[in-house]
């Protein structure tokens, strides 16, 4: 019964959120940022008459100035970490400490993963009615990957060949998914812990410095660049970089690395928010 309200807890939680003002200014902000990102690509499939498929969002991601926006903007939307309301006030009481951060910890989870399902649609209804139900990457992007149509257009959206062939398309997209959400969860559970031992200011620095260090190791050298990456999550979303080998080198970690990674640094951070919330005093903040 007590799993059923945390449970239960959490969706009110997270129904909570995705009404906010924060949540639809950031939805609005990615929507505009998407536009802008797929202006270009509209112009090319009114220009060949052929329609694309929906896989669009695998391709995206793999763009660090993309991955670089959706990090910030989950910063952004976890901001108002450690949700310590007066509104919110009664709820914890009522619940309890333990219970009440655990209900937190399963909205942030929830809300990530709602949040990565709305990133992937976006593209595609921005495409729309120029889409292409197929279980195949279909010609536009196949041509965006192997031709130089991407300069003729003034496409800044890469996309890598390594992806069409390694991975099928719906693999792509659910292990894009995947990664993005547990890369948003960890930002949230990350966040939420630093600013209950700390203050929330420091919280969204420490996220943001993150996301910044990522940017840093991408710009690197092979080499350094091979071994920085193993500790710059923001990278690991690339699948068509995830343990390729370059002369030898590994350029990125392997999928297991990763998986275990971001189980790694979502646990502990969930732990040091549960010993925070029952050690810390709290402090009560007067907003929505």
């Amino acid at each position: 019964m007590d799993r059923l309200k945390i449970l239960f807890h959490s969706f009110e939680l997270t129904k909570h959120k995705l009404l906010s003002s924060r949540f639809r200014s950031l939805c609005l902000i990615y929507a505009g940022f998407a536009w802008v990102s797929m202006s270009s690509i509209r112009d090319f499939i009114e220009a060949t008459n052929y329609p694309v498929s929906p896989y669009i969002y695998p391709i995206m991601v793999v763009n660090i100035k993309f991955r670089t926006i959706i990090s910030f903007c989950c910063v952004y939307l976890f901001s108002d970490v450690p949700f310590l309301q007066y509104s919110k006030m009664y709820s914890l009481i009522r619940m309890g400490r333990f219970k009440w951060a655990l209900a937190q910890l399963l909205s942030i989870c929830e809300t990530a993963f709602l949040f990565c399902i709305y990133m992937c649609i976006v593209p595609v209804i921005l495409c729309i009615p120029n889409i292409e139900l197929t279980k195949e990457w279909g010609k536009i992007i196949h041509t965006l990957s192997l031709t130089n149509v991407s300069g003729l257009y003034s496409i800044d959206i890469y996309v890598p060949y390594e992806v069409l062939v390694r991975i099928k398309p719906m693999e792509a997209m659910l292990l894009s998914v995947g990664l993005s959400t547990l890369l948003i969860s960890f930002f949230g559970i990350f966040m939420f812990a630093i600013s209950l031992i700390f203050k929330r200011n420091i919280a969204v620095v420490a996220a943001s410095v993150v996301v910044v260090w990522s940017v840093a190791v991408y710009n690197m050298y092979l080499i350094p660049k091979g071994i920085f990456s193993n500790y710059a999550p923001v990278l690991w979303l690339d699948i068509s970089q995830i343990g390729q080998l370059f002369y030898g080198i590994k350029r990125f970690p392997d999928l297991k690395y990763i998986l275990f990674s971001f189980l790694v640094m979502i646990s502990v951070s969930a732990l040091a928010a549960m010993w925070a919330i029952r050690s810390r005093d709290l402090e009560w903040i007067n907003e929505d």
